[in-house]
């Protein structure tokens, strides 16, 4: 897997993000459904109950773009601390591809976090995902490899 970070907002506009919002606890169950729709996180544990933890201890957040009712993109932070976020769980609704809707839930979630000083980081291994980290800014700075049990 590829490891990215980004630590500046030189690349990042935030005209046009008018319609991303922040998710609230409240609007967890929706989020949830979305990242259960999406076939590349299949067999993956995204639950509201782990969502709400995340959300209630600080160290995590959702962004999302709804249309006609459902959440059709996300993108997510965890282990957030005083200096850095990991960013997880950018999506986008196979219906709903195609529209600048993922690019659009990370340039908002990479802004805030940023303007609070941390820095970004990720890991990919979708180049078409690769394409879009690159385009905010992110830099490929090493390779990483993950062992599922």
């Amino acid at each position: 897997m590829y490891y990215a970070k980004l630590d500046n907002t030189e690349s990042l506009s935030n005209k046009g993000l008018y319609h991303v919002e922040k998710a609230s606890v409240e609007e967890l169950p929706k989020l949830v459904e979305l990242l259960n729709s999406i076939p590349e996180f299949s067999g993956g544990s995204f639950t509201v109950e782990k969502r709400k933890h995340g959300m209630e201890k600080g160290v995590a957040r959702s962004y999302y773009i709804e249309r006609d009712g459902i959440f059709v993109s996300s993108a997510s932070t965890t282990a957030e601390n005083s200096s850095s976020a990991m960013i997880v769980a950018v999506c986008t609704h196979p219906d709903y591809k195609k529209k600048g809707y993922a690019t659009e839930c990370m340039t908002k979630l990479c802004l805030d976090v940023l303007q609070e000083g941390k820095e970004l980081c990720l890991f990919y291994d979708n180049p078409e995902a690769g394409r879009i980290y690159k385009n905010i800014g992110f830099k490929d700075i090493g390779y990483w490899m993950m062992y599922k049990f």
